[in-house]
């Protein structure tokens, strides 16, 4: 499957510097909107075999989220530095996928990095 980055309440500078690294790295980009918050990461993703949930539950899910899908460490490292060297405002909720969190929803994957932000910004 082709690289890809899904987002999810961005600021405008980032999702602008997001169309830009579409275009430059030949890239997907795709925004997770609102009511699909409920979805698998793996049916976001477009993988087979990931049904789309019909159940939809309103949350509040207020931060910035980048996750990078089908992408080598190096990429990702690339990708992340790019996002550094631009000054744009930071985006402290970060993954990258694993053959776990592609059966989570969106909602569940953005809980479990929460709690991880959490512990790690107390250290």
């Amino acid at each position: 499957m082709k690289e890809t980055i899904l987002y999810y309440h961005v600021p405008t500078e980032v999702k602008n510097f997001l169309d830009l690294l579409e275009k430059e790295l030949k890239i997907e980009i795709k925004e997770i909107e609102e009511h699909q918050i409920n979805q698998k990461m793996g049916y976001l993703l477009g993988i087979v075999g990931f049904k789309e949930n019909k159940v939809l539950r309103q949350k509040d899910l207020d931060q910035p989220l980048l996750y990078f899908a089908f992408m080598s460490d190096k990429q990702l490292d690339i990708i992340l530095s790019m996002l550094r060297q631009a000054h744009l405002p930071p985006i402290p909720y970060k993954a990258m996928m694993t053959e776990t969190n592609l059966q989570y929803t969106f909602d569940e994957l953005y809980q479990e990095i929460k709690k991880e932000h959490a512990i790690m910004s107390k250290k």
